[in-house]
């Protein structure tokens, strides 16, 4: 006999948020990503201009991927008790243009996920959180970090300018 299995659950995350205020470091970052162009060619979940994967060494990110492993300190201690040794396993740079879309998609196996954003066009799509039925507005410094399992996209959207954004998976380093 084949039992029938429900699965009944409740979506239930956080998503945290800080404001940086390191205009040398955006600088950095920015400068970065149009120095690498498109190195992905739309053949990712990103269909805009993607950098490699891996720029935890370049300049302005290698700023980022401190901040950012303190903040995932933090927030393991604070919301789970825990304390968590992150690793960042990718860090990549994307130069949104109007119409540039990114499918939904998730981080999982990472253990959180994170998105940063420099200097976003009025206008610009928002990030959408399907799941919790949310969107995110970018703005200028904002950093957001979510669990890696939590389902998200950007739509498209005719807006002027560039919308640059860093993401990045973070992991446990034993």
């Amino acid at each position: 006999m084949k039992e029938n299995i429900k699965l009944f659950a409740k979506v239930s995350t956080t998503l945290f948020t800080s404001i940086l205020n390191d205009e040398q470091m955006n600088n950095s970052i920015v400068e970065q990503i149009d120095l690498q162009g498109d190195r992905q060619k739309y053949r990712t979940n990103v269909k805009a201009q993607m950098t490699d994967w891996n720029m935890i060494d370049k300049p302005g990110f290698n700023s980022l991927v401190n901040i950012i492993c303190n903040n995932v300190k933090e927030i393991s201690m604070t919301k789970y008790n825990i304390p968590f040794n992150p690793i960042i396993n990718d860090i990549w740079g994307i130069n949104y243009k109007k119409n540039d879309t990114t499918l939904e998609h998730d981080h999982w196996p990472s253990t959180f996920s994170c998105v940063y954003y420099i200097n976003p066009p009025k206008n610009c799509p928002s990030l959408i959180f399907s799941e919790l039925d949310f969107q995110l507005k970018p703005k200028h410094g904002l950093l957001v970090i979510f669990e890696g399992w939590l389902k998200h996209y950007v739509p498209k959207v005719d807006f002027e300018g560039s919308r640059y954004t860093v993401s990045c998976n973070v992991g446990y380093h034993k």
